[in-house]
């Protein structure tokens, strides 16, 4: 999904891209790649293993750079009009309120005039065997460790701050994983809790029977929120 957001970006017209919340730097790879050699992309994360991996697998991508930061610390050309797009795809939702509004904030302050935000992350997951599944692992609401972004109040945000062309959508999605192994893992590094010793162990099963398919692959439903505004 992450790579199907970019396309609607134009990313190949533009020439100095940031990903915030890069992770391991899949993503900016890609980008660089569309930029091309004359362009760059400066991928900044807040873990240091991630930002270490990322810049061990990617020293063969010359116009990328990696950097452990965030929206709040300082990073190349953070306080000019600098970049064409500032850019992330499944961070944002780790953000409270009030880092969401530093996060806008900074974007517009780096972006050049005409310059653009996009946002891809989870929207409120819907009432499904996925979200009671993850509280049932966490022991708390969903919510309580993920602040998600709602349509209304990310529109507002960036209207506030001086967007122009806001534009919020709301997108139903799946993502197949291809083992339950592989779902596990995912499972784990958002919740700190294994899989399978999940406290009600009927709704495990539950999950299991609806979610895994013949292939064995594994369906997670949920929503995705795209948001995107321009610098004028």
């Amino acid at each position: 999904m992450g790579c199907r957001f970019l396309e609607t970006l134009n990313i190949k017209l533009v020439k100095k891209v940031l990903d915030m919340g890069c992770g391991t730097g899949e993503l900016t790879k890609y980008i660089a790649e569309k930029v091309g050699n004359l362009g760059e992309v400066v991928g900044i994360d807040p873990d240091h293993a991630r930002v270490k991996l990322a810049q061990e697998n990617m020293k063969t991508v010359s116009n990328a750079s990696f950097l452990v930061g965030t929206s709040e610390s300082k990073f190349l050309n953070d306080n000019q009009d600098y970049y064409d797009i500032h850019f992330s795809n499944h961070a944002y939702h780790w953000l409270n309120n009030k880092d969401k509004a530093t996060y806008v904030k900074v974007a517009f302050r780096c972006l050049k005039q005409g310059g653009l935000i996009a946002i891809q992350c989870i929207a409120e997951l819907d009432d499904d065997i996925d979200k009671r599944l993850f509280e049932n692992a966490l022991g708390r609401p969903v919510s309580a460790k993920v602040h998600y972004a709602e349509e209304g109040s990310a529109r507002q945000l960036l209207s506030d701050v001086g967007f122009t062309e806001v534009d919020v959508k709301i997108i139903p999605s799946v993502t197949y994983y291809s083992s339950f192994q592989i779902f596990a893992d995912s499972f784990l590094a958002i919740t700190k809790t294994n899989i399978n010793d999940v406290p009600n162990k009927e709704l495990l099963t539950e999950f299991k029977l609806k979610a895994i398919e013949k292939d064995g692959r594994v369906k997670s439903k949920y929503n995705l929120v795209q948001i995107k505004g321009r610098k004028r």
